[in-house]
């Protein structure tokens, strides 16, 4: 029976047997362990796994620069997304205080305007309180009364 020739995947498993045991990946060595195979066939074999290696790490360094743009661009749609969310919620604690100084301005109108104490003059005193005049203050409650 004849020998059995040298493959790629024997001189494949030799480096990788050799980088395992951390040893030089030399020709020499490669034959060493495959114990068949001139050096030229060994040489050529080498040279096609490395080539392929190397294109792997090229695919592999392309996916990442791909993920890392990929990373940034979400980034800045996640911060852009706070950013808004943030605007958002500025804008109803907003509403909210502007929903309180109504609620007392309207508490205030029904106290002392609308049902006002004999002894009190309302117009004076919600002109006074929010900075109005008197005249207005009329027009409100004529508004209100209709």
């Amino acid at each position: 029976m004849g020998r059995k020739g040298l493959e790629i995947v024997d001189v494949e498993n030799a480096i990788k047997q050799l980088q395992r045991e951390g040893q030089s990946v030399t020709t020499r060595a490669i034959r060493d362990i495959t114990k068949t195979g001139s050096y030229l066939t060994i040489t050529k074999y080498r040279k096609e796994i490395e080539q392929e290696q190397n294109n792997e790490k090229e695919e592999i360094q392309e996916k990442i620069e791909e993920l890392k743009n990929e990373i940034k661009s979400l980034k800045i749609y996640i911060l852009d997304k706070i950013k808004i969310i943030k605007e958002e919620e500025k804008k109803r604690k907003k509403v909210n205080e502007n929903k309180t100084i109504l609620q007392k301005i309207i508490d205030d109108i029904q106290e002392n305007v609308l049902l006002p104490k004999k002894e009190q003059k309302p117009n004076a005193f919600f002109a006074e309180k929010y900075g109005i005049k008197s005249k207005e203050v009329k027009s409100v409650k004529k508004l209100l009364l209709m």
